[in-house]
């Protein structure tokens, strides 16, 4: 399977799933997917991706921008605690905000739908983790 046609299965697929679990895509332009999801009564934005960097095995879903930080020492602490404590999730700064995204490298689109739930509800669990702490 060439990369290009990998890319498109998996974005196809992910929309599917998306549109199972009754969420609306907003956008997509290869190689994302723009989305909304509600988390603890905040609508976030939310992005799938697939094969960024010249990687078609690569693919990640993301809340980008969830939150500015101004002055709270603690953050560092606690996107640390988040990535330490799950799998392919990771909760980083970028500019000052906090991103979060859910993170893997897919060789098979066989029960692909299984993995992007996994992988989704990786990233409403530590959304909810970090929304939790403030």
């Amino acid at each position: 399977m060439d990369e290009v046609y990998n890319s498109n299965v998996m974005l196809a697929q992910c929309i599917t799933f998306l549109s199972e679990k009754s969420i609306s895509v907003q956008k997509t332009e290869p190689p994302y997917v723009f989305f909304d999801y509600n988390i603890l009564n905040r609508n976030l934005h939310c992005v799938f991706a697939v094969g960024e960097g010249n990687d078609p095995n690569y693919c990640r879903f993301i809340i980008p921008n969830l939150e500015a930080v101004q002055g709270d020492n603690n953050i560092n602490d606690v996107v640390g605690q988040i990535t330490a404590e799950h799998k392919a999730g990771k909760a980083f700064m970028v500019g000052g905000k906090v991103w979060l995204s859910v993170e893997c490298f897919v060789y098979s689109t066989e029960n692909i739908k299984s993995l992007y739930d996994r992988m989704f509800s990786v990233l409403v669990k530590i959304c909810q983790k970090y929304l939790q702490y403030n």
